[in-house]
């Protein structure tokens, strides 16, 4: 027999009452399309079925936690096309995934609880009766492949209220590219991604009315993730448009590291099997741009604003003896600039390097100098290069 199954714009809200004895969750908004064109087949005990290009749409969803407040989260459109699978073949095939502008909005009280991790509802434990060992399954064979998986304009949002002044994280215009392959085989699960891209803006931490942290963009490219083999590979990882506060008192605490969020450790799993292979993990480069920070230190006096840092790093990975080839450069708003280009092996802290400095200004270290000589300083600079 064959057929399709068609659904059109069905009203998400009044199909959300079949979920209420399962999660607090609660469809307040939201259409639903779908289509489901299937064959299918008995003979000789065995059955065949295959579905050819199902897709499925989702439009303008919202979700509130409990039946009140604001949508914890909400989202534009979702699509899926091109699905076909295929019983007797073990195959599943997923031309794109699409999902476009959201919001996601996290929220851990003062308790530490998750609201989002707590929106199941708990189920009605089913009777312990005895039974017979049974068989062990045959392992399947099943591949799936989803060829693009696209995500675009998502924002989320984070609030910690297990500190006081409560910590505020949030991240605008979210974009994700990928493609994934998953097949099962005798030792498991192969899951490959490849072809990964990522990118967000406006990433920022606020707490109180001060905002330590904020980053213009972060993002990487030609990712991919093999996770039978234990390896991350990244072709480029970029930031840009960074401002740090690093402000520190007088006993060397820097107030941007002061009350943070603490998570509880899990449990060690005394039960664990032997540990399977170390992580392999590259980057072609890093490059980070367009970096400041004020600087003000209460021990020493010190006071200073970095601008236009940048540093560039090639051929990163967790081999700690491979030197990696770096171009640091690092302006001073009061007056001068380092630059500096060369090697470094992480492990061992050896450096090899052409350092440049030019019209370095003294002024922001006459407090220190203060502290030990009865001298001031009314102006001057500082220029220099040599090795390292």
């Amino acid at each position: 027999g064959e057929g399709e199954l068609i659904l059109n714009d069905a009203s998400l809200p009044g199909l959300a009452a079949y979920l209420k004895a399962y999660t607090r969750a609660q469809v307040t908004n939201g259409k639903l399309s779908a289509r489901l064109p299937y064959a299918f087949s008995y003979a000789d005990g065995t059955l065949q079925a295959t579905v050819k290009g199902a897709g499925l749409a989702l439009r303008d969803l919202a979700l509130v936690q409990d039946g009140k407040g604001s949508p914890f989260t909400s989202l534009n459109t979702l699509g899926i096309a091109g699905v076909n699978a295929d019983l007797a073949r073990q195959s599943v095939t997923v031309d794109k995934i699409n999902l476009y502008g959201g919001k996601v909005a996290v929220r851990r009280d003062a308790k530490g609880e998750i609201d989002v991790a707590n929106l199941m509802l708990p189920g009605n434990p089913a009777p312990v009766t005895a039974a017979p060992a049974a068989a062990p399954a045959k392992p399947g064979k099943w591949k799936v492949n989803l060829k693009q998986v696209a995500l675009a304009n998502v924002d989320v949002s984070a609030i910690d209220e297990t500190v006081s002044p409560a910590l505020q994280l949030s991240a605008k215009q979210l974009q994700l590219n990928l493609q994934l392959a998953l097949q099962q085989g005798p030792s498991g699960m192969a899951t490959v991604i490849d072809g990964a891209n990522f990118s967000l803006a406006d990433l920022a931490m606020q707490r109180g009315g001060q905002m330590p942290f904020r980053l213009d963009q972060l993002g990487f490219t030609e990712g991919k993730i093999d996770l039978a083999a234990h390896t991350v590979h990244l072709g480029a990882l970029t930031a840009s448009g960074a401002q740090i506060d690093l402000a520190r008192n007088r006993q060397g605490e820097f107030a941007i590291a002061q009350k943070l969020p603490v998570f509880a450790s899990g449990k060690a799993d005394t039960n664990k099997d032997a540990p399977s292979a170390p992580w392999s993990t590259s980057i072609a480069k890093v490059e980070l741009s367009k970096f400041g920070a004020r600087f003000d230190d209460a021990g020493t006096g010190i006071k200073g604003t970095l601008q236009d840092a940048r540093l560039s790093l090639q051929n990163v990975s967790n081999d700690m003896q491979q030197a990696l080839p770096f171009e640091l450069g690092v302006g001073l708003r009061e007056g001068g600039l380092l630059t500096a280009n060369g090697k470094f092996v992480p492990g061992t802290g050896a450096v090899d390097a052409q350092l440049n400095l030019k019209q370095l200004t003294l002024a922001p270290v006459q407090p220190l100098l203060a502290q030990h000589l009865k001298l001031k300083l009314a102006g001057g600079t500082l220029s220099g290069s040599g090795r390292l």
